[in-house]
């Protein structure tokens, strides 16, 4: 990681930097996500048959299923566009 100079947040970022992760894996431990959980994308076909492939290779009785964090700042911008007749599909990222 490229040496970074901020006024603020100064413990995290010496913390970070001491465990050697890239700018990504920084981020995602941060949301507390990570690029080893199972993602699913496509048509409910395709998306059944990789869930199915998972189940028979690592076993389980089922799957834990989210979506994005719910913040105040996105559940309010929301509630605003609901209002206006205004409607998104997806979060944008600075909502989140």
């Amino acid at each position: 990681m490229p040496e970074i100079d901020t006024d603020g947040h100064r413990g995290t970022l010496a913390a970070f930097s001491k465990q050697g992760k890239t700018l990504r894996q920084m981020v995602e431990s941060r949301l507390g996500r990570s690029t080893r959980t199972m993602q699913f994308v496509g048509t409910s076909a395709s998306v059944a048959e990789r869930m199915g492939e998972a189940i028979d290779a690592i076993g389980g009785d089922g799957f834990l299923i989210h979506a994005f964090p719910l913040t105040r700042r996105y559940v309010a911008r929301d509630h605003r566009r609901a209002r206006a007749g205004i409607a998104e599909a997806r979060p944008r990222a600075q909502d989140l």
